[in-house]
Formats: structure tokens, C-alpha cells, sequence
């Protein structure tokens, strides 16, 4: 159980309530290029007058397939299907990730995803029914010192967004 105080998104949002949030994972490699996954993450708002935006109930269910260096040595790459049932609502999609190492220290992204609701920190607002694409790129600069940047385009039914991130991690 989260409550509305230690929530990350409660400063943001300023709209959660109490939830429970359940998550299981398991995965499993079948030789060296290959990982099956599966996954279920369920979320229940504690009180039914308290669903709302931001303090959404969902099933959320995915299942994943990963290759690694198959064919061509560092590169990943992965396929998930998604199953969600929030709010009278059955959606089914699908998401994909390429990710290449090239070099120790270094990796590129590319990929989309699908999102039944996405929250923008930014504006303060939720979005439904967003499919995200991405570009990532990290490096590690030192033992202590990681660049991060991303370029992500989400469309929705309402609009296209774009968002450029750069980052630096100091350890």
C-alpha cells in the first residue's frame, strides 16, 4: 500500500489516493540467445469513490521475447505483447526494442511502446491511449559519471508530443 505522502507523483499530481499495487515478474532463459517473460501488475484505488484521473484500477498483463547478440554480436532485441483491462476497457497492443552496444560503455535504443495512461510531469496532465517511440543513447564516461539523453514522440487520439531529455548520473 502507497500513501499519498510517500507517492512520487503526489507532489506532481496533488490527486492520489491510497492504492495497492501488485506486481510479479517471471522470466526464464532458454540458451544463450534467447528470454521468455511474463508479467502482471494490478492496481486497486482502496476506495471506489476515489477512482478518478491519476487513481486509476488496471490489470495490466505482458508477455516478452528476447534475443540477444543473435546474428550479430551486442545487439538486443526484444517484442512484448500487452493485455489491459481498466475501466470496462480490453486493449491489447505491442511494443519492440532494438538496443545495441557499441561499445563497452556505450548503447543505442530504439523502439516504441503503447500506454493505456501516461502521466506528463511536465504539464501535470494523464494521457490515454498513448504509443510512444523512442531514441536513446547512454554512455559512461567514467566509473562514476553516465550521459543519458532520449528523444520520445507520444501521439495520442488529441495530439503528438515530443520530449528531448539529456541527463547526467553521478555516482
Amino acid at each position: 500500500d502507497l500513501v499519498l505522502e510517500a507517492d512520487p507523483f503526489y507532489n506532481a499530481l496533488n490527486e492520489l489516493h491510497p492504492y495497492g499495487q501488485y506486481s510479479l515478474v517471471a522470466a526464464k532463459g532458454l540458451g544463450e540467445h534467447l528470454r521468455l517473460q511474463a508479467a502482471a501488475d494490478l492496481r486497486r484505488v482502496d476506495e471506489a469513490g476515489d477512482i478518478g484521473f491519476y487513481n486509476r484500477d488496471y490489470d495490466h498483463y505482458s508477455g516478452t521475447v528476447e534475443l540477444f547478440d543473435f546474428g550479430i554480436e551486442r545487439l538486443s532485441l526484444s517484442g512484448t505483447v500487452d493485455f489491459w483491462d481498466s475501466n470496462a476497457q480490453l486493449v491489447r497492443s505491442w511494443g519492440c526494442d532494438a538496443d545495441y552496444a557499441y561499445c563497452d560503455d556505450g548503447s543505442l535504443s530504439v523502439g516504441t511502446y503503447y500506454s493505456l495512461y501516461k502521466y506528463d510531469i511536465f504539464t501535470n496532465t494523464e494521457r490515454d491511449h498513448v504509443r510512444t517511440y523512442f531514441v536513446r543513447l547512454r554512455h559512461k564516461i567514467s566509473a562514476d559519471v553516465t550521459l543519458d539523453s532520449d528523444f520520445e514522440l507520444e501521439d495520442n487520439d488529441f495530439d503528438t508530443y515530443n520530449r528531448f531529455r539529456l541527463g547526467v548520473t553521478w555516482r
